[in-house]
């Protein structure tokens, strides 16, 4: 056989090309060229490359390079030699780390969303259930000074009013634990100063749940539901979903605060994660359930709360500027794509017989 291919040949690397032409011999490579005469045995051979620019480079083990600027050349070349399947390379090395990359940045989405979703959840209530009860108590103290000197006005709702909610309240939480005691809480009436607040209910560390005046005027008439409302805030005092959420977004810091003893930038730090903080959907199912479980201790149908979201959506339809996110992990936003599920939840609730 006597076809020959034009080619580049460096001696190594940096180089200076030499034209040449290449030549299938007796299971050999001949390269030939001015001043130049090689014969390569296919073991010098390393893998060949597909260049950038379309062309085929051939690595030696040497050092040097036989270099082909017309890929579809050097391909009929080799077919015809017999070689393709040696010295056709089968893909573009960019492609192949490029592959590599994108397999590597996918592993690594992946292991991260996975830390997030299920290992971060997991530490933090482990490291939560370590944690001295009142230190909850100095997160939520401090929270609390920050919400009502922003958010927070003194309610403007009647004394007796107030009474016979809490009185209420009380009531039902003593049916739902019996003998057993309930979570430690404490029950504040307040007036939003942010109209983005509005009707609003949240739990703070350490057992603090604040009703807003606007809630109990939305719910006018419907006092089951406010108590609804109360049952799934205490659920997350419960459950202390607050502190929870706050180890996850500060796991480092309150960790070190744990060991070293020293809460003190940990604590002033407090208001403004949870402010802008939100419970996660398992937590919200929680208190949720906990909502559920008192209601139905007294003979309070779970379809009160659905009452609640729907007074809530009538309040952002006739008022859509109510429909900004309020700050302090709120109970519930009308527009959250949550609430229908929330809503079938009570719902079957309901109708259930446990």
């Amino acid at each position: 056989m006597n076809l020959d291919l034009p080619i580049d040949f460096r001696e190594g690397k940096g180089a200076r090309p030499l034209p040449a032409t290449l030549r299938m011999g007796q299971e050999r490579l001949l390269v030939a060229g001015k001043g130049l005469a090689r014969s390569l045995a296919l073991d010098d051979l390393l893998a060949p490359e597909r260049t950038t620019d379309g062309g085929r480079s051939l690595p030696l083990r040497d050092g040097g390079v036989l270099y082909c600027p017309d890929g579809a050349a050097w391909d009929r070349w080799a077919t015809a030699a017999g070689l393709r399947r040696r010295l056709v390379p089968r893909a573009n090395p960019v492609w192949a780390w490029t592959a590599l990359f994108i397999a590597t940045l996918a592993c690594t989405v992946a292991l991260g969303t996975s830390l997030y979703v299920w290992a971060l959840p997991w530490a933090a209530r482990t490291l939560v259930a370590m944690v001295p009860v009142e230190v909850d108590r100095a997160l939520g103290d401090a929270a609390l000074k920050s919400v009502e000197a922003d958010d927070l006005a003194p309610s403007e709702l009647a004394e007796a009013r107030q009474a016979r909610l809490r009185l209420a309240f009380a009531g039902v939480v003593r049916q739902a634990w019996g003998d057993l005691p309930p979570p430690r809480h404490e029950l504040l009436f307040r007036k939003s100063r942010d109209p983005a607040m509005g009707p609003n209910a949240f739990a703070l560390p350490g057992g603090t749940i604040v009703i807003t005046d606007e809630l109990v005027e939305l719910l006018d008439g419907h006092e089951d539901a406010v108590l609804g409302v109360m049952a799934h805030e205490l659920g997350h005092v419960e459950a202390r979903h607050g502190m929870r959420l706050f180890v996850q977004t500060s796991v480092l810091g309150v960790l070190a605060g744990w060991v070293l003893g020293d809460f003190s930038g940990v604590v002033a730090a407090a208001p403004v994660m949870l402010g802008q903080a939100a419970y996660s959907r398992d937590a919200e199912r929680e208190a949720d359930a906990t909502s559920v479980r008192v209601l139905k201790a007294s003979k309070i149908s779970p379809l009160v709360m659905v009452t609640f979201f729907e007074k809530l959506a009538a309040r952002a339809t006739a008022e859509p500027a109510s429909e900004a996110t309020p700050r302090w992990m709120g109970l519930a936003i009308a527009s959250h794509p949550d609430d229908a599920e929330r809503v079938q939840f009570f719902r079957d609730a309901a109708q259930s017989r446990l």
